[in-house]
């Protein structure tokens, strides 16, 4: 597994740190976002509903066994995420000397 911590899905799977590559971490994620003029309001709506859909025994039952595990957050954390990874890979890109052709 690529993640930090090992996945609730595979157990006895190790880690790409356990198994012997230390400080190397790729996290997926799916998310949702919105036009930047969307009103505050509209957003905060629809970001609740989706994490207390996401937070439902249903909805875990879905997506658990395919290996994916519902998190949620708010606007707030998942935009701050964004531009975590942003810088990361963008210090990733240019370590690697990877230009556009």
């Amino acid at each position: 597994m690529s993640e930090a911590k090992r996945s609730a899905t595979l157990p006895d799977v190790p880690t790409i740190a356990e198994a012997g590559v230390p400080g190397y971490e790729i996290e997926s994620g799916i998310g949702v976002v919105a036009p930047a003029a969307t009103p505050k309001a509209v957003i905060q709506k629809l970001s609740g509903e989706m994490v207390r859909t996401l937070q439902t025994p249903e909805m875990a039952g879905h997506l658990v066994p395919r290996g994916i595990h519902p998190v949620g957050s708010t606007p707030e954390q998942y935009a701050e995420k964004i531009r975590h990874e942003t810088a990361k890979y963008a210090k990733l890109v240019k370590a690697s000397g990877a230009r556009v052709d």
